[in-house]
């Protein structure tokens, strides 16, 4: 697939945005179902052989979107160097609702800020990119009832030996979540 350049308002300037729509909501949980022989531990003391049965991790998560936008501007300098200074921004949001958000695939809303610039003569091409993802920290409260209106925990502890449907559900994603990402891009093009 050949990629086009984005829009240019003059000749030395490129404009690029993008909207994302992702339908996370059909990730609602990972369904873990033995086959052939299962999984079993054998030789236990009193037991003999336990078989572990079918396994359920709750996910529960919702719809979400991004909207990016990036600028960057061709500048000729002297002897025949150019140089692309270029700056973008985006802003994700989290297909982890905050009753459901975890350590397992940590997701929340993000900010992402990017600077960046390529320097360059002839066929060569040098390029460096900063970019900054901050998000906003997730709590999770504990409590004895997954209530997601008020952002309790509502991941249920797995329990992967067989109990009585009548046992308490303990839920085990409480607590504070916070992420944020510094990344450094280095690269060298050359065409001829």
């Amino acid at each position: 697939v050949q990629r086009r350049p984005g829009p240019r308002p003059t000749p030395r300037d490129r404009i690029e945005a993008a909207f994302t729509w992702e339908v996370w909501d059909m990730h609602d949980r990972i369904a873990l179902t033995p086959t052939g022989q299962g999984i079993r531990i054998n030789n236990v003391r009193g037991v003999g052989t336990y078989q572990i049965g079918p396994q359920t991790i709750v996910r529960n998560w919702q719809r979400a979107f991004s909207v990016r936008l990036g600028y960057e501007r061709e500048q000729e300098l002297p002897s025949g160097w150019k140089l692309w200074p270029r700056a973008g921004f985006s802003l994700d949001t989290s297909a982890s609702p905050n009753s459901f958000t975890s350590v397992m695939t940590l997701d929340a809303l993000k900010v992402i800020g990017t600077l960046g610039a390529g320097f360059g003569r002839g066929g060569w091409r040098l390029d460096a990119s900063f970019a900054y993802a901050y998000s906003p920290p997730v709590d999770v409260a504990p409590g004895a009832n997954c209530d997601p209106m008020n952002g309790t925990a509502c991941i249920p502890v797995i329990a992967p030996f067989r109990q009585s449907n009548e046992a308490p559900r303990n839920f085990v994603n409480a607590g504070r979540y916070e992420m944020s990402n510094f990344v450094l891009g280095l690269g060298v093009n050359y065409r001829w």
